[in-house]
C-alpha cells in the first residue's frame, strides 16, 4: 500500500480527490501519492529532502507515475504528465483515476507526448479528450 500525503493547505479532501487517490495507492507499483490543492501526484518513485515528490516526468527511465491537475469548481481532471517504464502500468493508472469518477466530470490530457497511449486511452474511455 502507498503512502499517501496530504497538503496541510487542504481544510479537507474532496471525496472525488480522496477516491481517486486510494485507487491510485491500490496499484502495486505505486508506493507515493501526494495530494495538494489543485495536484495530485502519484509514483513508484520520490525526489527531494523533505518533501518528497513524486516522480512523473515523462520518459523517466524507471518511474512509473501520474501528474493530474484538478479544477474542483469546474470539476474537471487534467493529466498532466503519465510516465510508465513498464508497460500496462499506463493503462491501470488511466483505469484508476477513472474508476470512481462520477458523470459530470470532465478528463482531459493537457499535451500528448505519447505516441499513440492517449488515442488508444480515448478509445477505451470516450470522457477523455485531448486538448
Amino acid at each position: 500500500m502507498a503512502t499517501v500525503t496530504v497538503s496541510r493547505k487542504l481544510k479537507a479532501l474532496h471525496p472525488v480527490v480522496a477516491g481517486i487517490a486510494r485507487n491510485l495507492a491500490d496499484i502495486d507499483a505505486i508506493h507515493f501519492v501526494r495530494v495538494t490543492p489543485g495536484l495530485l501526484l502519484a509514483s513508484s518513485e520520490v525526489t527531494g529532502g523533505r518533501v518528497q515528490t513524486p516522480v512523473t516526468k515523462v520518459g523517466h527511465p524507471t518511474a512509473i507515475g501520474v501528474s493530474i491537475l484538478i479544477d474542483l469548481d469546474a470539476q474537471d481532471l487534467i493529466f498532466d504528465a503519465i510516465t510508465s517504464a513498464v508497460r500496462g502500468y499506463g493503462n491501470q493508472m488511466v483505469g484508476a483515476v477513472l474508476k470512481d469518477l462520477p458523470d459530470g466530470w470532465n478528463v482531459f490530457v493537457g499535451i500528448d507526448w505519447s505516441d499513440g497511449f492517449w488515442e488508444k486511452m480515448c478509445r477505451r474511455h470516450p470522457r477523455i479528450v485531448i486538448l
